[in-house]
């Protein structure tokens, strides 16, 4: 029989050993810093340096973790250690053009190869080390960087199918070109104008940290694989009309600044896309007839966002901030949310929207705030779409598809209607209204504000609508809210209704305009909606209602107390009778009373009234409290 030793803390050692591989295939490098998630490694790395310092570690195993890349002492070797990462980067990336901002495994491994380029005592074995990995890493100026990678484009096996110059740093023109192979133009400055139209990049294109300083063009441009436009700067904006993203499209920290610092991708399908900024655009972001194919979040800070034919197959999360909104013929079939957020997820575009935001704010005179404002949702399938914390006093629902379909959420504000009168927070007639109504009332009555709808939004503007369709409307916003089980959200839309019926009149020739959409039907009707208004406020004042029963309860006593006796209530004064018309009201006898026929005619007309008016007065409670 043989007898095998058993040494369990060599078992242990080659099992972390294996762990310690394992990240190494993964992260390019040995140098794991989440404790949260590589605790257990990152000990062990520790144990290990300890045991080599000591003397204590096999050198075999001395060498099998050195295979690995092993950093034996992060202080002295802190070169060795930012080696590892540019490493790591160049092994995924095949250059070391790193952005400065960049940042591996928790690693600020940018920063570290931008003071490689400017350090001037860099040793002649760490130089070679990263020639080893990119033999153009010393190029610095932008456009030697651009140069170099046309040349290893070319070098590469790239054809030219087209007509292809690049003059410096004054015009890059790229008309008609295919890229084969992956294109690469990190940290390229394009002094001059970049124009990339009609482009085919077979593979992917990387444009992280490009600063563009004049016009840049990608119209009619096919991305077949990823695209990188991240920490881009566009400073007079970009044109990408008609491109086709068939892989994913990241834009994350992109800039469209200056005078015309307009983002515009017309008729531009994004395939895979699910992710689109943070981005700050000065001038507006344009995504006209664009169609995004999967689940999308755009998150952006403009002035302006344009969505008009847009289609968001898979949904769209809009998270929003100062924009003014269009989605004039956009379709939302699948679930959809436009918010407005309190910052972008960028810090240092918060940091240019803060510097942009005040100019937004003189061009256009208050009319824009943080939150973003809705103004169009004209012809527009809203099936899916949902609102929150967006301002929607000025937003054109005329003609949108599926209207009682459109959620709205928490803090979605409309425009009030101007005060009457008002004692304290009792108004009048306080309530929340739309667009249409404001078009219309202003156009007979001064109190009323019109709609402030930008002159660039319609041409010519839109004519009011007439009461009727009004009120179809927010028959369409209320039964949205009802089938929320939102009753006290559905009162404003409710009332807003009512008075586009009341206000309904029969067309010319004598045909009601409202014949088919239920608006108030001649002269009768509108008298009973006037009085229903009057008395109740719809059912929706309960106020109205109860200082209606006082004021029937006050004039029947007094007709009671002239007429209405034949033996008075004791002691016989207007008091007396005014308790006994409250007492007729909620129908409790008084045997002691004894009535003329002018006495019994009020009793049984206060034994009507009386109830209806309460009645009136706790429906109306009851609308405003009902979960």
């Amino acid at each position: 029989m043989k007898l095998r030793a058993f040494n369990p803390r060599a078992v242990e050692w080659q099992r972390m050993h294996a762990v310690a591989a394992v990240f190494h295939l993964g992260h390019g490098h040995l140098d794991p810093t989440d404790k949260t998630e590589h605790g257990e490694l990152i000990s062990w790395l520790d144990r290990q340096r300890y045991l080599n310092g000591q003397g204590l570690l096999d050198a075999v195993r001395v060498s099998e973790l050195d295979a690995l890349g092993m950093i034996w002492s992060k202080h002295a070797n802190a070169w060795e250690r930012g080696y590892a990462y540019a490493r790591a980067w160049a092994a995924h990336h095949g250059h070391l053009a790193i952005p400065a901002t960049e940042k591996l495994d928790g690693y600020a491994v940018g920063a570290w190869m931008r003071r490689q380029r400017k350090a001037e005592a860099l040793g002649a074995d760490q130089a070679a080390k990263l020639d080893a990995l990119d033999e153009l890493w010393r190029l610095e100026p932008d456009w030697n960087r651009s140069y170099r990678r046309l040349l290893a484009y070319l070098a590469a096996g790239g054809t030219l199918d087209g007509t292809a110059t690049f003059t410096g740093p004054v015009t890059a023109t790229f008309i008609g070109v295919t890229f084969t192979d992956d294109a690469r133009f990190d940290e390229v400055t394009f002094a001059g104008d970049a124009w990339f139209s009609g482009v085919t990049f077979t593979n992917s294109a990387w444009f992280e940290g490009a600063t563009f300083r004049r016009g840049a063009r990608f119209d009619g441009v096919t991305f077949a694989g990823d695209v990188l436009f991240r920490e881009v700067t566009f400073r007079r904006g970009a044109l990408f009309d008609g491109v086709t993203f068939a892989g994913d499209a990241r834009f994350d920290g992109a800039v469209f600044s200056g005078f015309r610092g307009l983002g515009r991708f017309k008729r531009v399908m994004f395939e895979q896309a699910r992710q689109f900024g943070p981005l700050l655009a000065h001038q507006g972001l344009v995504l006209d007839e664009a169609q995004f194919m999967q689940p999308v979040q755009i998150e952006a800070s403009t002035m302006g966002l344009y969505c008009r034919r847009a289609r968001f197959a898979g949904g769209v999360q809009f998270r929003l901030r100062w924009a003014r909104v269009v989605l004039d013929d956009a379709d939302f079939p699948a679930p959809s949310i436009l918010t407005g957020i309190p910052g972008l997820a960028n810090d240092e575009l918060q940091l240019q929207e803060q510097r942009i935001a005040r100019t937004w704010q003189r061009l256009l005179k208050g009319g824009i705030s943080e939150r973003p404002q809705l103004l169009s949702l004209w012809r527009a399938n809203v099936a899916g779409l949902g609102l929150s914390n967006v301002i929607a006093a000025d937003c054109l629902f005329t003609g949108a598809h599926n209207l009682d379909r459109l959620r709205l959420e928490a803090d979605v504000d409309f425009m009030t209607t101007p005060a009457v009168f008002s004692v304290g927070p009792w108004s009048w007639d306080w309530r929340q209204v739309i667009a249409e109504e404001r078009a219309w009332r202003s156009a007979r009555s001064p109190r009323w504000e019109a709609p402030r709808w930008p002159k660039w939004l319609y041409s010519p503007q839109p004519t009011d609508l007439n009461p009727a369709q009004i009120a179809a409307l927010y028959r369409a916003l209320r039964k949205g809210r009802e089938d929320a089980k939102d009753e006290p959200g559905a009162a404003d839309f409710y009332y807003g209704e009512m008075e586009m019926r009341r206000h309904a009149r029969p067309a010319a020739g004598g045909r009601d305009d409202g014949r088919t959409s239920g608006a108030s039907l001649g002269r009768v009707e509108r008298c009973v909606l006037t009085t229903y208004w009057l008395v109740s406020g719809y059912g929706l004042r309960a106020w109205r209602a109860v200082a209606w029963l006082i004021v029937v309860s006050a004039i029947f006593a007094l007709v009671f107390h002239l007429v209405g006796f034949v033996s008075p209530p004791q002691p016989a004064s207007y008091w007396s009778s005014l308790l006994y018309a409250l007492r007729a009201t909620l129908s409790l006898p008084d045997s002691e009373v004894k009535l003329t026929a002018w006495g019994k005619l009020l009793q049984a007309g206060l034994r009507v009234t009386g109830p209806v008016l309460l009645s009136l007065a706790l429906l109306a409670l009851r609308g405003r409290v009902k979960r």
